[in-house]
């Protein structure tokens, strides 16, 4: 059977469909560990160090009649100046990537 095209025009409408239409969304989750080694190593340079007095010295004597003996007691307070450099040597390395078998979690 042939159809006509110029008569298609002519043609009445097609009737309503009665047709329902229905929509699934779904996500999908992909789990993946990611590993990125970084390797650190520190470093620390002591400086020249520095010390001097504070304030006057505390003497104390005492004395040990038993063994005839003088013990002197000298306290001093001072301050230390100790200069430190600290550091840290960084290194990246490329990362890695591992897709996770047997649903969303790994293991």
């Amino acid at each position: 059977m042939d159809y006509d095209m110029s008569q298609k025009d002519k043609c009445p409408p097609p009737p309503p469909c009665d047709c329902t239409y229905e929509e699934f969304k779904r996500e999908v989750i992909q789990s993946a560990d990611l590993t990125l080694p970084v390797e650190i190593e520190p470093s620390a340079t002591v400086g020249r160090i520095e010390a001097d007095c504070s304030g006057d010295p505390i003497v104390v004597c005492s004395q040990d009649p038993c063994r005839n003996v003088c013990r002197v007691t000298i306290t001093q307070r001072i301050c230390v100046k100790i200069p430190i450099t600290y550091g840290v040597l960084t290194c990246v390395e490329d990362p890695t990537l591992k897709c996770c078998t047997g649903g969303s979690r790994c293991e």
